[in-house]
């Protein structure tokens, strides 16, 4: 099948008339070698979508904020970064924490389960007062592995602790800055404004609607970037570049069960198997996106 015949089976839906779309890139060495950019970014105004509009990255965020934390020298438990948690919890390290070994509850399930919707507004202090009371585990850290967010917005605590600064100015500091990515950025709260931001979507009855998160995102999911940048920085996260320099080995070491086994997460990212080839990627999504 031609990339061209692939692209256009997956991606039918954005072509329609008044449809939300998005960008499909192929890239090499942080180059975008051909892109297709279909549909709406915002359905209401009509705006299309390029390579330079800006979306949401959900959990591609999470290498991100993996990367802040190798890059910051954090190790040890995350007691020590945060003695504000209790229990077993406290004892557990951020490396189990970042490659989803911990066995940390959820937050977004917790609040689930007590008939707390998604859509709740609900920010940053307040949730992670609440993840400091739930002292318990779900299973011993290293025991296996479990996917979970709450994971990476205790890293952004404990980095923005090393720091002094809030996580978002340090990536754009240290981080975006430096390598001239403007579009991207660490954009925690819904109502925040990002100018050109494409809008998310979600369908009822065939019916468009808007999607709607009101916990705030943190560094689990709250990067926002345009194709061309996220493009940039998987280059220069892969070649090394500037202030990304050997973090990418580090990133991608995969995670360990206690008894030595590998699981398929490393810091940030999904690792699979494809024949003798290893693929490091992760995807994402929020409510629209």
């Amino acid at each position: 099948m031609k990339v061209e015949d692939a692209i256009a089976a997956a991606t039918s839906r954005w072509t329609a008339p008044g449809e939300a779309g998005g960008v499909v890139a192929l890239f090499e060495d942080g180059r975008i070698t051909r892109s297709w950019c279909m549909g709406l970014a915002d359905i209401e105004s009509g705006r299309g979508w390029t390579i330079a509009t800006p979306t949401r990255l959900a959990s591609l965020s999470k290498h991100v904020t993996a990367a802040a934390a190798f890059a910051l020298g954090l190790d040890g438990t995350l007691g020590r970064h945060l003695p504000e948690l209790r229990g077993p919890r406290a004892a557990t390290t951020l490396s189990r924490a970042l490659t989803m070994t911990s066995g940390i509850p959820d937050l977004g399930e917790t609040l689930a389960l007590s008939g707390i919707s998604s859509a709740a507004s609900i920010g940053a202090e307040r949730l992670h007062r609440l993840s400091c009371r739930i002292a318990h585990l779900n299973f011993e850290p290293g025991a296996e592995v479990s996917y979970c967010n709450t994971n990476f917005r205790l890293a952004q605590h404990a980095a923005e602790r090393a720091s002094g600064v809030p996580l978002a100015r340090w990536l754009r500091e240290h981080f975006l800055a430096p390598l001239g990515l403007a579009s991207f950025a660490l954009v925690e709260d819904q109502s925040e404004f990002v100018p050109g931001l494409a809008s998310g979507y979600w369908h009822e009855r065939g019916v468009p609607r808007r999607g709607s998160y009101g916990l705030h995102y943190s560094g689990s999911g709250g990067m926002v970037a345009s194709a061309e940048d996220f493009v940039a920085w998987t280059g220069a996260l892969l070649r090394g570049d500037g202030p990304l320099r050997e973090l990418f080995a580090r990133l991608a070491e995969p995670g360990r069960l206690a008894s030595g086994a590998e699981v398929g997460y490393s810091h940030g990212f999904m690792l699979h198997r494809l024949c003798s080839l290893r693929l490091v990627g992760h995807g994402g999504s929020l409510p629209g996106y």
